[in-house]
């Protein structure tokens, strides 16, 4: 029975995760009538972090992926990537000012999406705030003293926000998001073990562009893994959630970037 409920609430984040991706696809599709190539969604981690515990929103999981997607185009430009998902990246066959223009195009449709509750839009503005600060104090001003700090700037946000958008109660929230820069610091120094000793003729994006090379281990990962689930541990049941996502979905993936570290 127990595998049987498993099999269906995986069924049931599959469904949730088509429907957000096709929710993307028909928003773009919709101001960009005439374009065809909107680029692929990636492992959609933060959609799955809202389905797993962030009260299953598809609204919020459209908006988090439009400003992460958002966020990649203009990444790709900025590093000279010239590779994403496997495939080349959009500003190589579409230019510069065409990436730029998508990427602010994703970024107005997942504020726009969010007009009806504007709470949690003010809550992607912060935390879309925060992201481009980090990222532009790490451009302009390399700050690599405060690496582990910009790490988690630049990529906890948008998991804090996926995992606090459903949150029942204040408390909650607060431990949620948490919980969310502690699981967006740990991606962040995955990515960047990654970059630097992940297989070039193997990988899916373009490898060797951080400036700042990280100083983690994968145990430093493991850890903040596993107090991001701690955080939870005055809720059970979204602990348990929490727990899950990270064995199912997570962990998988930064699996993949670690797997050539040497500690």
């Amino acid at each position: 029975m127990m595998k049987g409920k498993q099999h269906a609430g995986i069924e049931g984040e599959e469904a949730f995760i088509n429907g957000v991706r096709a929710r993307i696809n028909e928003l773009l599709a919709a101001e960009l009538p005439d374009f065809s190539r909107i680029p692929e969604g990636g492992k959609m981690l933060r959609a799955r972090l809202v389905y797993a515990v962030g009260g299953r929103n598809p609204d919020a999981a459209a908006a988090v992926e439009l400003m992460h997607g958002g966020s990649l185009l203009h990444d790709d430009i900025i590093d000279n990537g010239i590779l994403r998902r496997g495939r080349p990246a959009f500003w190589k066959t579409h230019g510069a000012k065409g990436a730029i223009l998508l990427g602010d195009m994703h970024f107005f449709l997942a504020l726009k999406l969010l007009n009806g509750r504007p709470q949690m839009q003010q809550d992607l503005i912060e935390m879309a705030g925060m992201v481009c600060k980090a990222a532009a104090e790490e451009e302009l001003c390399g700050a690599s003293a405060r690496y582990l700090e910009l790490a988690r700037q630049k990529t906890g946000p948008l998991f804090a926000f996926a995992a606090s958008a459903g949150a029942p109660d204040t408390q909650s929230r607060a431990a949620l998001r948490e919980a969310g820069f502690l699981l967006g610091t740990a991606y962040q120094l995955a990515d960047d073990i990654y970059d630097a000793t992940g297989e070039v003729q193997r990988a899916d994006k373009s490898l060797r562009r951080d400036r700042m090379k990280s100083p983690a281990s994968v145990q430093t990962i493991a850890a903040l893994c596993k107090e991001s689930a701690m955080r939870l541990q005055d809720w059970p049941d979204l602990q348990r959630a929490w727990e899950e996502y990270l064995e199912r979905q997570f962990e998988p993936a930064i699996k993949v970037f670690t797997s050539g570290a040497s500690c």
